[in-house]
């Protein structure tokens, strides 16, 4: 709340639009129910579009009020989940945005799709939704890493969060098909992970 109301006291403008959103509308949209209250109260609430009314209500735990139109949706919002998968917290909110017709398989900018984001990160609560979906396990993103793989890499060098299991996530891909290179092992720099994958490995050969 105090960036935006340093952001308002230096000139930003309050209806300025991004990706065809107010920033009323990307608070509505990313649940930051705050933000979007401090706006309303200011007279910078602008109407919802049809799309943006949907959005909203995915991020809320109440009833979606239908589809979305997806052929109307911008490039970054049919990302959305991508960057909901990066924060704990969000699975319900990402469970209500696939129902409503986001596409779990959209990448970022990186060629991340939402399994690898969770992956990474560490969810594994997320990371199992997405594995329900029957996702493509050997897809790789843009840095060449396939859903495992990028979990092993995750397990390295993603924030330390309390709540990060990799080593679960980890299990559910292997447990889901994943397969286990030899240089998953050797080029990973976490000792806990190095000794699960070897053990998996020896009690799979």
């Amino acid at each position: 709340m105090k960036i935006v109301e340093l952001l308002l006291k230096f000139g930003a403008d309050p209806v300025a639009r991004w990706d065809g959103h107010t920033p009323y509308a990307m608070a509505m949209i990313y649940g930051n129910r705050p933000v979007a209250a401090f706006l309303d109260q200011k007279g910078y609430a602008e109407p919802l579009d049809r799309n943006e009314m949907v959005l909203a209500a995915c991020a809320d735990s109440g009833p979606v009020p239908g589809p979305l139109n997806v052929t109307h949706l911008s490039d970054e919002d049919k990302g959305l989940l991508t960057r909901l998968a990066f924060i704990p917290g969000n699975l319900g909110h990402m469970q209500r945005l696939v129902s409503a017709g986001l596409d779990p398989d959209v990448t970022d900018s990186m060629g991340l799709p939402p399994l690898h984001v969770a992956g990474w990160n560490g969810l594994c609560e997320e990371l199992a939704y997405f594995l329900s979906l029957d996702p493509d396990l050997t897809r790789k993103n843009d840095y060449g890493g396939d859903a495992l793989d990028t979990v092993i890499h995750g397990s390295e060098f993603a924030p330390k969060r309390p709540d990060a299991d990799h080593l679960a996530c980890a299990r559910l891909l292997l447990e889901a098909g994943s397969v286990l290179y030899p240089n998953f092992i050797t080029g990973c720099g976490n000792e806990d992970m190095v000794q699960f994958l070897e053990d998996w490995r020896d009690a799979n050969r």
